[in-house]
């Protein structure tokens, strides 16, 4: 498969064919987050486990954020703080 350009990758469509499955089951001391992806277009599977040690949130898009992380809830406000107001 060949790599996108930065303009194609952000205006492309995205691989709808792709499945993707995420749950997570309490242990004595955190959870344990389990995430697969299937692409029937090139045969692939792949699944992860990990740790986490607060309930995950799981967004729309099947995406997984522990409960601790804030990655993304500062806002446009956040984001030009963050690059120095190089925006």
């Amino acid at each position: 498969m060949a790599r996108l350009n930065d303009t194609s990758a952000l205006t492309s469509e995205p691989y709808s064919e792709i499945e993707r499955t995420t749950y997570s089951r309490k242990i004595d001391n955190g959870y344990v987050v389990c995430t697969s992806e299937y692409n029937p277009r090139t045969y692939t599977y792949k699944k992860t486990e990990r740790f986490s040690p607060t309930a995950p949130r799981v967004g729309a898009d099947g995406s997984v954020r522990d409960s601790y992380d804030t990655t993304g809830s500062a806002g446009l406000g956040g984001t030009k703080r963050y690059l120095n107001g190089d925006v």
